[in-house]
């Protein structure tokens, strides 16, 4: 401890520690003579009080400038690497995608929508639907459609960049390129359907990449093979009953149609117009030639607007009724392996049928055949007619339509961009030359498979078009779109295959011909 008293005196080479304020003891000093030589072990005192200088080590708190470290800290600053994080704006490059406006670049291929010009062939649709006076069951909102759908060509403008047809097909200059019945007396060749499959069908059936079915005059169904859609070998006829088949539909599915033991089916006509829907007959296969189960298909009768024929004669009490006196065969059968079930949209069945349907000339209105769509669970049985009335229907009204009175055998394909075309079979019996019921092939297009507007540059090809080889007839047609190809670079193909000939009589120039387009 420090001493109380902060002052020390000297006199004379002695030292005399106060403790207090008296100076009354200076006067016995003088003894402290003696008391001397105790001086120097009071020096000795004093200089221990060096150590008093420990305060210094108190000042050696210095070191707890450490804090100073703690200060280090400062290197806690590596958060700004996290700022370094910077980089991540690389979502910026992901903003990049920015180019992908480019479809921008597709809307403003809208001005293309000179499909517009098809508007006009709507409304034209809709004068012939009016007077079927059906619109007032459901129909009217059938006009009412066509309208809508003219006005989303208008968007859809590149899409409908394809039409028209007519002056971008281009004939293979061998046609016809197939018609192996022409050395068999009475016989002909036509209504192909071809099926491509890039696997050559995986080992059901012969392997090639193009198989076709055909008919022979004489109601024979057989199957030819060929690598490029052109060159064509026959294989054999099927065990189809004779004189008994005819207009065949084939769809082909490498997993059997969910199933797996059944790769190939079939539809076909029997032969002769009828009343019944006995007139449409199913089988299947697993090489296309060999046929088992054959059998009629069956039909919803819950009502005549769910039947595909009802076989009453026209007039009848219900206009539309009289569009379905007959069934002249399936048309053109499809295959969807991902069904959704809705009642509104046929399509989203597992099968869908577009078939031919004939009133025979007796009304509503003056068309003789037309085509009409119904779809089923299974493919065979309780077929459902969907639409009060055929979806397509020709005028019958003006003398020169060239398919006033007949349109047929339609073929469907979507294209990559989603739009449904049509290809179909038309004609006008009050043209008297060349077969009555064969004299063209005919486009349409339609943005839901159902609802279709024509191409108002139609017909594709027509008998009179100078072609000798078919000056008599030209229809039946068959298309398939697609790349062809395993290349994810190749460009999509237009093919078609049809029917010719330079009349009704068996072995003139009668055959299949090929199309593409240019």
């Amino acid at each position: 401890m420090k001493d109380k008293c902060k002052t020390r005196h000297h006199c004379h080479r002695k030292l005399i520690c106060c403790k207090c304020k008296c100076k009354c003891l200076v006067g016995p000093t003088g003894e402290s003579g003696l008391t001397g030589p105790t001086g120097p072990i009071g020096i000795g005192v004093i200089g221990p009080t060096g150590p008093t200088g420990d305060p210094g080590m108190i000042g050696s708190t210095g070191p707890t400038g450490d804090p100073g470290m703690i200060g280090s800290t400062g290197p806690t600053g590596d958060p700004g690497m996290i700022g370094s994080t910077g980089p991540t704006g690389d979502p910026g490059m992901i903003g990049s995608t920015g180019p992908t406006g480019d479809p921008g670049m597709i809307g403003s291929t809208g001005p293309t929508g000179d499909p517009g010009m098809i508007g006009p062939t709507g409304a034209v649709g809709t004068g012939p639907t009016g007077p079927t006076g059906d619109p007032g069951i459901n129909g009217a909102t059938g006009p009412t459609g066509l309208r809508g759908m003219d006005g989303i060509v208008g968007p859809t403008g590149p899409i409908a960049n394809l039409i028209p047809f007519n002056y971008q097909w281009r004939e293979d200059p061998n046609d016809p390129i197939y018609n192996p019945f022409s050395t068999i007396t009475l016989q002909e060749d036509y209504f192909p359907w071809v099926i491509f499959d890039i696997n050559t069908f995986s080992g059901f059936g012969a392997s090639f990449l193009y198989k076709m079915w055909h008919q022979g005059d004489n109601g024979t169904i057989a199957i030819s093979y060929s690598n490029d859609g052109i060159n064509w070998i026959f294989g054999s006829q099927t065990n189809l009953p004779i004189n008994a088949a005819f207009h065949p539909c084939v769809i082909y599915d490498v997993n059997g149609f969910g199933v797996g033991t059944i790769h190939y089916k079939i539809w076909y006509w029997i032969g002769t117009p009828t009343t019944t829907i006995n007139g449409i007959q199913y089988a299947e296969s697993n090489d296309g030639i060999n046929w088992i189960n054959q059998q009629s298909i069956t039909q919803n009768t819950s009502s005549n607007n769910t039947k595909l024929v009802i076989g009453i004669s026209p007039p009848t009490p219900n206009a539309n009724d009289g569009f379905f006196y007959h069934l002249y065969g399936p048309g053109y059968v499809k295959y969807n392996p991902n069904p959704t079930f809705n009642t509104y949209s046929p399509l989203s069945f597992p099968y869908t049928m577009y078939y031919d349907t004939s009133n025979e000339g007796l009304g509503p209105g003056s068309s003789v055949e037309q085509i009409a769509i119904a779809y089923s669970v299974d493919g065979i049985t309780n077929w459902t007619r969907y639409s009060v009335a055929p979806i397509v229907i020709q005028s019958g009204i003006e003398e020169y339509d060239w398919d006033g009175s007949h349109a047929f055998r339609p073929s469907i394909v979507q294209d990559n961009l989603g739009l449904w075309h049509m290809f179909y079979s038309g004609s006008n019996i009050n043209y008297n030359d060349g077969l009555i019921y064969a004299h063209g092939i005919g486009h349409a297009t339609s943005i839901d498979g159902v609802t279709w507007s024509k191409d108002w540059s139609n017909p594709i090809f027509y008998y009179n078009n100078g072609v000798a080889w078919r000056s008599g007839r030209t229809y039946t047609p068959f298309v398939l779109y697609g790349t062809f190809s395993n290349n994810p670079l190749a460009q999509y193909q237009w093919k078609m295959w049809f029917s010719g000939g330079q009349g009704d009589v068996a072995g003139q120039n009668q055959g299949i011909g090929y199309a593409t387009i240019v």
